[in-house]
């Protein structure tokens, strides 16, 4: 009997024992359980974290490479608009230059004409009347006409020449005897005079008096005309010219209390362009010019200039008129044909 009532004990504390144990492990279990289920959920948020930040980090790149593809591009395409800029910007550097060259100013200015006005002088000769031209060769002075101008002089067997200033002062009075020799074809028309004193006896002093200041002697006059370049053999139609000389149109009557003292003539300078060429005198080695510049009786003799690259030139001596149905033409008697440096 005592022997069972120890076993009983025993297998209670036995039991006890084994539910203890077993509490125990199961708590330890659960424990585990839950410390495990917390590391997994930490692996799993950092893993979801470095998959988000792996996708960031890819998306930043694409973002980058992106970006990078759009600036490579925009630089390909601005190089592509500035070669085409610069390509646009020489092809109108290249147009400004053409056409600044092909627009230069090539009319004929006053400040261009001026120096040589006073170069220009009016012949009085018998019966007829012209113009002509003032010119130094070394060291004689000369007056360049027409031939015909002075193809029949006074009695006295010389023509008058008045040099005026540019300001329209009358600078002196001289003399050419013409020479016979001088060429009057149907072909040329000029002649070259020397430039003499007027005679004296024929009331000169009286004149200066009356002016009340001497006139300038022959080396004072100007002779710049002689000084400037001859223009080319042939220019070409359009280019600006002027002609200057004592047209029949700039003569006026001189009156005094209704009564007529005398005729006044005036130098006139008129402008124009190269119109045409005269084909009609074959056996001329240059040809002569058509011009639009109004030229009338009186011009014959005197100067055209024309206005070229290299500046103001002389172009020739105004000569004829060709007449049409409704229009005339001035004719300029080509430089070259009647005048060469070389003679």
């Amino acid at each position: 009997m005592k022997k069972g009532f120890i076993q009983i004990p025993i297998l209670i504390a036995i039991v006890a024992g084994i539910i203890v144990i077993s509490g125990a492990s199961y708590v330890g279990i659960t424990k585990y359980k839950q410390s495990q289920s917390e590391k997994d959920r930490v692996a799993q948020e950092e893993l979801r974290t470095r998959e988000e930040q792996e996708k960031q980090t890819l998306k930043l790149i694409a973002d980058q490479q992106k970006a990078l593809e759009e600036t490579r591009q925009e630089l390909n395409e601005a190089r592509t608009v500035s070669q085409k800029t610069q390509e646009k910007v020489s092809a109108l550097e290249k147009k400004v230059k053409t056409e600044s060259s092909a627009s230069k100013d090539l009319s004929i200015q006053s400040r261009d004409l001026t120096p040589y006005l006073s170069g220009v002088v009016e012949i009085s000769c018998g019966y007829t009347s012209g113009s002509g031209s003032l010119w130094k060769f070394k060291s004689d002075y000369f007056v360049f006409t027409n031939a015909h101008v002075v193809k029949t002089p006074n009695s006295s067997g010389f023509c008058s020449v008045t040099v005026v200033s540019a300001d329209d002062k009358l600078e002196g009075l001289f003399v050419i005897y013409p020479d016979s020799d001088n060429a009057l074809t149907g072909d040329k028309d000029f002649t070259v005079a020397r430039l003499v004193n007027y005679p004296s006896g024929m009331g000169i002093d009286e004149v200066e008096q009356s002016l009340g200041r001497k006139f300038k002697t022959i080396p004072e006059l100007n002779y710049k005309i002689s000084e400037l370049p001859l223009c080319s053999k042939q220019e070409p139609i359009g280019l600006s010219i002027i002609a200057v000389g004592y047209p029949a149109f700039a003569e006026q009557n001189v009156q005094f209390q209704g009564l007529t003292l005398g005729s006044q003539s005036s130098r006139s300078a008129t402008n124009g362009i190269i119109s045409g060429y005269d084909s009609s005198k074959i056996l001329l080695a240059n040809k002569n010019y058509f011009v639009s510049a109004k030229i009338d009786s009186g011009n014959s003799g005197g100067i055209a200039f024309a206005k070229n690259d290299n500046g103001l030139c002389v172009l020739g001596i105004p000569t004829w008129l060709s007449l049409g149905h409704y229009e005339t033409q001035g004719m300029v008697q080509n430089i070259h044909n009647v005048f060469s440096r070389d003679q």
